[in-house]
């Protein structure tokens, strides 16, 4: 049990999630966490950060997949806001949050996947993003 790596460089306050994903298509995934509401992204090989949001984000959670038409995931935070991985940029804000913890599946089957949200009351709400609309 050897420490492989330690991000001496930032310290952080908190970290609220963490996930990975190869999001710019070269042989190694990328490390993605929310950590003092900024979004970070370490290069999964060299680990250096390729990326911090210079906006600060409430969200708890996120899920990365491709939930609309263009070519690239998007990183899909609870909170409602869907961040492109190309451009980094906002592409889609819904009027509320998408649940406490999220998970994407393509339920109506168009071949994009759907956000399925839960929430504290124990009820469960669906999203199409590329549609832009709730869906049950």
């Amino acid at each position: 049990y050897d420490l492989e790596w330690e991000n001496l460089q930032d310290g952080y306050t908190s970290i609220d999630y963490m996930s990975h994903a190869n999001l710019d298509d070269d042989p190694q995934e990328e490390v993605v966490i929310i950590a003092d509401r900024l979004i970070y992204i370490f290069d999964g090989l060299n680990r250096n950060i390729q990326w911090v949001s210079d906006t600060e984000f409430q969200a708890k959670m996120f899920v990365i997949g491709n939930v609309d038409d263009d070519p690239q995931d998007e990183i899909i935070l609870n909170t409602g806001r869907v961040i492109d991985t190309r451009f980094y940029n906002i592409e889609f804000e819904a009027d509320g949050q998408f649940g406490e913890r999220i998970t994407l599946f393509d339920i109506n089957m168009d071949g994009y996947p759907d956000v399925f949200g839960e929430f504290s009351d124990f009820s469960i709400r669906v999203y199409d993003v590329w549609a832009q609309r709730e869906l049950w």
